[in-house]
């Protein structure tokens, strides 16, 4: 697709003695690619000698610009050195024989314009980057060995090859011939292209009503907005989550579905609508006398991630709360999907039994708000997880709101029957002789319709229930969207099962059944209040290091019921709260505890989480559905971000950071307005999930701050003020961020 190989041209008409140097190595011709072009992008290396790669950073940078890869078994041999026969064949491929006409041809490093608008005749060793404020623009007769990015409407005349052309206005926008791009992102709304002879991987279309028409050739289009007309009919034709049945694509005249067949509603539609309705039998399981707080391992029957083994001792009876364990035992189905996401039954009727874990206030003590959060426990880890509970615990206490938690996974429930085989013996989640999570989407359902039609099975009778929030956090979060998008028209027949929806940090749907594929869509628009909140993380985490899961990261726009969160800064997860269950008792789950976090210097556990946004988000959610106020509009706040394309991944997104190495848009923490370090939403390498942050040097702090703390604390708390007058922020946090000194110190 690209003619990376001219710039390898242009290194050789620059290097010749190379020729007659074969015992230059890989590595060494990295360093020399990167000193000629300029080379800055880094590409994440896959090579099966990672570890033993020298010039590691030049390699990366090679790698990304298409001008190096790895040999034939897989690894990139570093100190292997590279032959004449190499180079010879380079030239005999590409019938090159001259290369003087190249001299002074070569733009080292990115290339940023406010004005320029013409772009011909060289080798660009990095990105374009053309803003608002330049004209219409060519680009000609090149060779980019990075990524275009246009920002502002204007008209593009384009014949040059490059990885990525990416439109972040409405574009008028010629490919002409010679054009060669792997991909080609157009965000702008009413935007138009035009191909003459180009040849592209693939078109993503995210604003609406754009069209493409022409002759050239193309790999696949994605539609991920409305209102997109094509003359062209490429290869492979997707439509993402943004496109809504109205707004599918329209091809040469006909109306494209993706072709995801399927019936309009499920053939078993009763029989979901009824399992869903029915109430489970509720046991409460009770604890051992004695039981107290325990920092290691004891012999007396009490729940997993009980709050008597948090590792913070936080003693709920301060609060005045109470807190059960109830078991649920019920009869759900197993699902999958047509290929346009409509459930149909696999197997119905099958026994299942479940935890609750449950905190409410007592009622001789502190009054009940009538809120009741319902968590999905997350089971990532193969051990319940009370990811929700942790970032707001101390609010809904404080609150006076119930907590019901339920156990979400098999994989997880069995890690109870490990951690106390006794106690945990009931459990089951077995279905046609396999351990099946697909019944869980029955359980959230029944436990709906408890929550609402009896909960004197597990409340106190004198409790007023008003309101249910439906929350989740990582893979429950993802959770919360598979069964949004498969069974919301199905679960809410006769009215909502629940009255609100928090997600947290969940980019992605989860599967309709043990080994099956979950739905294609990720998020729909609800009747119900509903926000999802993300970490700078997850623009990554689809992609990066071992927990590559191969998602397309999307957004969900707002509408008169949903918000998109960005929290810039922030990490995926956070290691910090004081109410992690202590390692011992992980340990009887999992076998393997909770080790320490380790942090490679410099990098240390970051200050900047996004437990005040989850509390702000929860409160928003409150004041929705008892004032009628909406929570504050999201995609007037998302991060900024460009696609990039890895040679080993593929297309990504990738944050665009300011001069401190912090991302710039999204929410914004008073951290990130008021730096003191860099903040990255991973720790150490890209495969761990929980941030981390690098801390500014002396010089880079007093350069910042010349005059003192005083001025960095103004800023800080200038920054926490606006976040609490635009709604994002509690009174508690924004009090609690105004009295923190712990900056301080660094001054």
């Amino acid at each position: 697709m690209r003619k990376i190989i001219t710039a390898l041209f242009c290194l050789l008409a620059f290097s010749m003695p190379l020729l007659a140097a074969p015992e230059l190595t890989k590595a060494e011709l990295a360093d020399e690619l990167v000193s000629i072009f300029g080379l800055e992008d880094e590409s994440i290396l896959y090579f099966s000698d990672n570890g033993d790669i020298q010039n590691t950073e030049s390699v990366a940078k090679a790698v990304r610009a298409g001008l190096m890869g790895a040999d034939e078994d897989g690894a990139f041999n570093p100190d292997r050195a590279v032959t004449e026969e190499e180079l010879a064949a380079l030239f005999s491929k590409y019938g090159v024989s001259d290369f003087s006409e190249l001299d002074g041809k070569i733009v080292p490093g990115n290339t940023e314009s406010y004005t320029d608008t013409v772009f011909s005749g060289h080798v660009y060793g990095g990105n374009i980057v053309i803003y608002e404020s330049a004209g219409d623009v060519e680009i000609n007769d090149s060779v980019i060995l990075g990524n275009v990015y246009s920002y502002g409407d204007r008209s593009i005349d384009f014949s040059s090859s490059a990885r990525v052309l990416e439109t972040k206005g409405k574009v008028d926008l010629v490919l002409g011939a010679g054009t060669e791009l792997e991909y080609l992102f157009v965000w702008g709304n009413d935007s138009s292209i035009v191909l003459d002879g180009a040849d592209i991987g693939t078109i993503a279309v995210y604003g609406r009503n754009v069209s493409i028409e022409g002759d050239g050739a193309v790999d696949r289009i994605r539609a991920n907005g409305n209102g997109l007309v094509s003359s062209i009919v490429p290869e492979t034709i997707t439509v993402g989550d943004i496109v809504t049945e109205d707004g599918l694509p329209v091809f040469a005249g006909e109306i494209v579905d993706s072709s995801l067949s399927g019936p309009a509603e499920s053939p078993d539609k009763e029989l979901i609508i009824e399992t869903g309705k029915q109430i489970p039998e509720v046991k409460e399981i009770p604890y051992d006398d004695g039981v107290t707080f325990h920092d290691g391992p004891i012999e007396l029957s009490h729940p997993f991630s009980s709050m008597y083994c948090s590792t913070g001792h936080v003693d709920i009876s301060e609060y005045g709360y109470i807190e059960k364990e109830f078991f649920i035992y019920g009869n759900a189905n197993v699902y999958n999907l047509y290929p346009n996401d409509v459930p149909y039954v696999v197997s119905s009727d099958n026994p299942y039994c479940t935890r609750l874990l449950v905190r409410y206030p007592d009622p001789a003590k502190k009054e009940f708000s009538g809120n009741v959060v319902f968590d999905i426990l997350n089971a990532s880890s193969a051990i319940d997880l009370e990811d929700f509970w942790r970032r707001g615990w101390d609010y809904i206490m404080e609150s006076g709101d119930a907590y019901v938690g339920i156990t979400s996974q098999s994989g997880a429930a069995a890690a109870l029957r490990v951690f106390d085989p006794e106690r945990y013996a009931d459990i089951y989640w077995t279905a046609d002789g396999v351990e099946e999570d697909s019944l869980f989407f029955d359980m959230l359902t029944q436990m709906g319709h408890l929550l609402r039609e009896e909960p004197e099975l597990i409340f106190p009778d004198s409790f007023d229930i008003r309101n249910i929030i439906l929350t989740g956090q990582s893979w429950s979060g993802d959770y919360i969207n598979t069964y949004l998008s498969v069974f919301y028209d199905y679960f809410n027949a006769e009215g909502s099962v629940f009255d609100a929806y928090l997600a947290i940090v969940n980019p992605a749907e989860t599967f309709i059944a043990t080994g099956v594929a979950g739905p294609v869509r990720s998020y729909i628009t609800t009747d119900e209040p509903y926000i999802s909140i993300m970490s700078q993380g997850e623009h990554y985490f689809g992609s990066y290091g071992s927990w590559y899961l191969d998602f397309e990261y999307t957004r969900m726009p707002d509408t008169e019921t949903t918000r998109f969160y960005e929290v810039a800064g922030a990490g995926h997860s956070d290691p910090t709260s004081p109410i992690i269950p202590n390692s011992s008792e992980i340990e009887k789950g999992n076998g393997a505890g909770r080790p320490p976090k380790e942090y490679n210097y410099p990098e240390q556990p970051s200050d900047l989480q996004l437990d005040e946004i989850i509390r702000g988000a929860m409160d928003n959610l409150k004041i929705w559905l008892d004032e009628g106020i909406p929570a504050p509009a999201a995609d007037s706040r998302w991060l900024e971000y460009r696609t990039v394309v890895d040679p080993f991944v593929g297309a990504m997104p990738e944050c665009v950071f300011d001069e401190n190495g912090n991302a710039i848009g999204g929410i914004r923490m008073p951290q990130m307005e008021a730096p003191l370090a860099t903040y990255k939403p991973f720790r150490n390498d890209s495969s761990t999930t929980d941030g981390s942050m690098i801390p500014f040097s002396a010089e880079k702090i007093n350069e910042l701050y010349p005059a003192g703390y005083e001025e960095y604390k103004a800023a800080f708390n200038k920054a926490a003020l606006r976040l609490y007058e635009d709604r994002f922020i509690t009174l508690d946090d924004y009090n609690a961020l105004v009295a923190d000194t712990s900056g301080k110190s660094v001054f």
